[in-house]
Parts: structure tokens; C-alpha cells; sequence
């Protein structure tokens, strides 16, 4: 089975080159992660989810003194899990994963169950905190 380097390493730049990208002095990320190597068959779409998430988490975070996106990725028995959480206003109290028409958030939600994993979604008009769940 081919592997990928480790995940949270990806994790932990993509995070740096979307910060870098911004160039918003206010935005900062804090990103935990365990050492996690995946299959390249599972990294590719993950990878595709970890970053529609995080600029998702940046694009909606609004505009204050301190930003911040919380992402990370954890081992469990036989699952990752991988978290994006932002401290912004949170999702509008109309939100509906079922009823989104953007691309972003169908695109999340077919990567996903191409993979075998699950989405709990935020609430609506709480916390914008999105947590994926793979088999590992």
C-alpha cells in the first residue's frame, strides 16, 4: 500500500501557505496534529476536504481583533479525525448541509463518503466546528 508523508505535516503547511496567502495579520492558525500516515487513496480526498474547510473557515470567520482557525487531526481506534473550527460569528441559524448549493460544501460531503466518513455539521447559529471522520 503506498502511504503519503504524514498527514499533519500536509496539515500543519497547507495552513502556513493559506495564512502566507491572506496576509492577514489577524488571522493566525493553531494546528495539533498526531504523526498519521494514510494511503494515498485516502490522502487525496482528505487533503481536497482539509482544504476546502480551512479556506471556508477563513472566508467566513468575518473580520476581527484576533482570528483564529483551529484545525486538527487526531487518531482514534480504527478512525482520524480531522476538526476545523473557527472563531468567527458561526453558521447562520438557516444553515442546512442538506440544502447547500455551493460547491464547496457538496464537493466536502462527496469526498467524504467516497472514503467511507462522516460529517457532524455545526448547529444552526452556533459555532462554525466541522468534524470529519475517516476509517483509518
Amino acid at each position: 500500500m503506498l502511504e503519503t508523508d504524514e498527514f499533519g505535516e500536509y496539515l500543519r503547511q497547507l495552513c502556513k501557505d493559506i495564512e502566507q496567502t491572506l496576509g492577514r495579520s489577524n488571522l493566525s492558525f493553531d494546528v495539533q496534529t498526531q504523526a498519521v500516515y494514510v494511503p494515498v487513496d485516502q490522502a487525496v480526498p482528505l487533503g481536497i476536504v482539509a482544504n476546502e474547510l480551512i479556506t471556508n473557515a477563513c472566508k467566513y470567520i468575518g473580520i476581527g481583533a484576533d482570528e483564529r482557525i483551529h484545525v486538527s487531526l487526531a487518531a482514534r481506534s480504527q478512525e482520524l479525525v480531522l476538526t476545523v473550527t473557527n472563531t468567527g460569528p458561526g453558521v447562520p441559524a438557516d444553515f442546512s448541509p442538506d440544502s447547500a448549493k455551493g460547491l464547496g460544501l457538496v464537493a466536502i460531503k462527496a469526498l467524504v463518503r467516497q472514503i467511507g466518513g462522516t460529517i457532524v455539521y455545526p448547529l444552526p447559529g452556533s459555532e462554525a466546528r466541522f468534524e470529519i471522520t475517516v476509517p483509518s
